[in-house]
């Protein structure tokens, strides 16, 4: 019952979660094509307060050097947002480098760039971080929050992982996040 049961949690909060987006929480590996990648992480935003926050990602590999996501985050004071991406594989084995883009809408407009460096260390933990910067476009004006990203990917079974991840913001209107958070693979 268990094994079926956790599809249907991480789906329900998808759902509950479409007015929103986040963070990476994902390696520039690409996914084989056809498979399904869904990620789940509490999160802390932190920028002279902290406020709690939930991410969610879906992600299906298309091509062989191209991934489909949709993501978002949850959280209070405007920081809820939902976005959809495409992952470019640059570099194909170790390291393994990709070009996110993408754009995402919530309290502002934005267009996501992100570049995710990722390195093997054996077949269980991988090391992932880059820079992600998004263009937000708040009142005729315009924006540009920037990360510094950085964490493991640790398999905790044959298709589920463990996320660790820090955000720095590297703006003063950026926050910086930490989270740890699942990710099931199909």
């Amino acid at each position: 019952m268990r094994k079926t049961a956790t599809p249907f949690i991480v789906a329900f909060i998808m759902l509950f979660s479409l007015t929103s987006s986040g963070q990476i929480y994902n390696t520039a590996q690409k996914l084989k094509d056809g498979a399904f990648h869904l990620g789940i992480a509490p999160i802390l935003l932190v920028n002279g307060d902290v406020s709690p926050g939930l991410y969610f990602l879906g992600g299906v590999g298309i091509t062989h050097s191209l991934d489909l996501y949709i993501n978002g985050r949850f959280a209070n004071n405007d920081r809820s947002y939902f976005g959809v991406d495409l992952q470019w594989a640059l570099l194909q084995s170790s390291p393994y480098l990709s070009l996110i883009t993408g754009a995402h809408v919530g309290h502002n407009l934005g267009l996501d760039a992100t570049l995710d460096l990722t390195f093997p260390l054996g077949n269980t933990v991988v090391l992932y971080g880059g820079l992600d910067m998004d263009i937000e476009f708040p009142d005729n004006d315009i924006t540009v929050p920037a990360w510094l990203f950085f964490g493991p990917r640790i398999y905790i079974r044959r298709n589920t992982a463990l996320f660790m991840e820090v955000d720095l913001g590297l703006t003063d209107i950026t926050p910086s996040i930490f989270g740890l958070g699942l990710g099931f693979y199909f």
